[in-house]
């Protein structure tokens, strides 16, 4: 499963949860496959992004992902709370990606 972007959906795709509404209506269930007129109707609705079914596409490697981080923080690396940050991102990906 991944999330998507709604400006980036292109028609075929199918929907890995559903999608409901404030008051937790389903609007679209799981497995919908999505055609360009439902597109445009997500975007008159406010719908910003959608999970889609697969993986995402050109994933990063873990090396990838911690070089990203360190990257992102560079500027911040005498601030203490930013750097409390950048630890937990790191901590996690090091869980995530075993």
């Amino acid at each position: 499963m991944r999330r998507i972007e709604r400006d980036k959906l292109e028609a075929g795709m199918t929907l890995a949860k559903p999608i409901t509404n404030e008051a937790g209506m389903t609007m679209l269930s799981e497995g919908f496959v999505l055609t360009d007129s439902m597109i445009r109707r997500l975007e008159s609705m406010e719908i910003s992004f959608v999970y889609i079914e697969g993986d995402a596409p050109d994933a990063k490697s873990k090396a990838e992902l911690l070089a990203d981080v360190e990257k992102r923080f560079r500027k911040t690396e005498n601030e203490k709370y930013m750097n409390i940050l950048k630890n937990a991102i790191r901590v996690r990906i090091e869980e995530v990606c075993k």
